[in-house]
């Protein structure tokens, strides 16, 4: 004899909250999209791939990819992690993208601002070039001794913590940190 579907709650047993009916797909709003297309910008931008930016943040493959294709709604902790590796701040992906105005061939900037850019611009490039070759390594505690040498390394070279604070700490890989305790 076959067991009937129960309506209140889904094939894995959880009790859901739409009285047995399918879940609505989710649908992107103008915010969202914005959002997503603002995320998707500064990705291309800091030259991160979708796969890298998950593997930064700890997420699912293919997880940024679907924020990006407005497919999922980005949640508030995702946010505020996405703009702490992008180095803005969370109100960032809600406003519009500055007009640049257009500079003539061949001229160079000459405002504080154009000179921080080029500056993070470099610095974005060497991250992306360390997290790539740091992506190779498979061996969780060579990637742990890793993070400590350049910790060690940074504090040294600036000062007793360099003026750091716990929140620009690398957060740990996740797969190194289940189900252990750490000393941080």
């Amino acid at each position: 004899m076959a067991a009937m579907a129960d309506p209140e709650h889904d094939r894995r047993g959880r009790r859901g909250n739409n009285g047995g009916q399918p879940r609505k797909a989710f649908t992107a709003d103008p915010i969202d999209r914005r959002v997503a297309a603002r995320l998707s910008a500064r990705r291309r931008a800091l030259g991160l791939s979708p796969a890298l930016l998950d593997m930064i943040l700890g997420l699912r493959d293919g997880t940024v990819e679907r924020f990006e294709a407005g497919e999922s709604r980005i949640s508030a902790s995702h946010l505020y992690r996405l703009a702490h590796v992008f180095d803005v701040k969370v109100d960032w992906f809600f406003t519009e993208p500055e007009s640049s105005e257009p500079r003539s061939p061949g001229s160079k900037p000459t405002s504080r601002k154009h000179n921080s850019e080029r500056r993070h611009a470099g610095e974005a490039a060497e991250a992306r070039r360390f997290l790539h070759f740091f992506t190779h390594l498979h061996d969780p505690a060579v990637r742990r001794n890793v993070r400590e040498i350049v910790k060690a390394i940074a504090e040294s070279d600036t000062g007793s913590n360099g003026g750091a604070r716990k929140s620009d700490a690398i957060p740990a890989d996740p797969s190194e940190t289940r189900g252990t305790p750490t000393a941080d």
